[in-house]
């Protein structure tokens, strides 16, 4: 009688499933320590900076208002929301959910407020109900400054919930 070898058998898959973890997965998301860091850092930085530029001009702009609203309220506004998702962030980056929700979060906050920044100089679209008009057709240091921020913001987020695909394709 000859002996087989002890091995254990084969783990079960349905067809069509992979061995490689999902790109949803807790294992897709982490990076290396250095990496991720410095993307949570710059991501920070980027947003910090942002809110920084529409707290120091808010009041600069209350004057420009509806009987609802100023635009130094929605200056203030971005600038609170801009310095949560910054702390965010930092704080919940690389949990595998929280982590993605919160870039997820810097994506939009940095999008939209380069969108809004951009719409500023370019396009005179009024107001609109409660929001006053904010068409501004320069650009200052300030406001280049913070739109570039605001991109550098969007990209790194971007960038950041990309790499678990990009890694996942390069296995």
């Amino acid at each position: 009688m000859t002996s087989v070898p002890n091995t254990p058998a084969a783990p079960s898959r349905s067809p069509g499933s992979s061995a490689r973890a999902s790109l949803w997965s807790a294992a897709s998301w982490p990076l290396p320590l250095v990496l991720d860091w410095g993307l949570r850092v710059a991501l920070a930085a980027a947003l910090g900076y942002s809110g920084w530029v529409h707290w120091d001009l808010h009041e600069v702009y209350d004057a420009n208002a509806t009987s609802v609203l100023s635009q130094g309220d929605l200056f203030l506004a971005q600038a609170v929301v801009a310095w949560i998702v910054a702390a965010a962030v930092l704080v919940l980056g690389g949990h595998p959910l929280w982590g993605r929700l919160s870039w997820l979060a810097a994506l939009v906050v940095g999008a939209a407020s380069l969108a809004a920044v951009l719409i500023s100089v370019y396009v005179d679209i009024g107001q609109v109900g409660p929001i006053p008009s904010m068409y501004e057709p320069i650009w200052t240091t300030e406001k280049a400054w913070s739109a570039v921020a605001e991109g550098a913001a969007a990209g790194l987020a971007a960038v950041r919930l990309t790499l678990p695909l990009l890694r996942r394709v390069g296995r």
